[in-house]
């Protein structure tokens, strides 16, 4: 695709099987939610259609941005403006289908969802994606409250490393401590 913002965006933002023409589709379309969330559009006018700077005035949010379904505890289906793309939590890890806890940590997600949400990314400079081609990114619900935070500090994940210790480490080590201390969710039989 000559001429396509995707040619100038880093081989690691892509994920690395090319013969997956869904993931890379996919991909795209995360790009495109991505740049109608005011990332990609260094003017701002897409910015400024979507809500300009987001809840609490963070210039790192991006947003209003609607959930359209819950996947599991820690992966949704986001739309923001006319664009729509998958987004994993970043720092939280449910179990997986079939494992304890799948529904419930399913539904504690869907339970905090109640209006906009607004997404922050692990690096402040450019989104980043996982091997199945998901947004990495923080959910702000519109009052400001951290939901990745949220469903570990209810007991819903562990405070997840896999992409790293995050923009928020020292939160949401407390919110593990507590929830571990209060045995809720997953830790109430420990």
């Amino acid at each position: 695709m000559r001429g396509s913002h995707l040619e100038e965006w880093p081989a690691e933002g892509r994920p690395a099987r090319p013969h997956m023409r869904r993931v890379w589709l996919a991909g795209a379309g995360l790009l495109a939610l991505w740049m109608m969330c005011g990332q990609g559009d260094r003017g701002g006018t897409v910015m400024a259609a979507v809500g300009g700077m987001g809840a609490g005035g963070s210039s790192e949010r991006f947003g209003p941005c609607r959930v359209t379904r819950v996947v599991d505890g820690d992966t949704v289906d986001a739309e923001c403006g006319n664009e729509s793309g998958r987004v994993r939590l970043l720092n939280v890890n449910t179990p997986e289908r079939g494992e304890p806890g799948y529904w419930e940590a399913g539904e504690a997600l869907e339970d905090l969802l109640d209006g906009d949400v607004y997404l922050e990314f692990g690096d402040a400079e450019r989104p980043s994606y996982d091997r199945y081609g998901r947004l990495l990114a923080y959910l702000f619900d519109e009052d400001g409250r951290n939901l990745n935070r949220q469903m570990i500090r209810d007991g819903w994940s562990p405070y997840y490393r896999e992409y790293g210790d995050g923009r928020f480490p020292d939160d949401f080590e407390d919110a593990e401590e507590d929830a571990r201390d209060e045995e809720l969710g997953l830790w109430e039989d420990y």
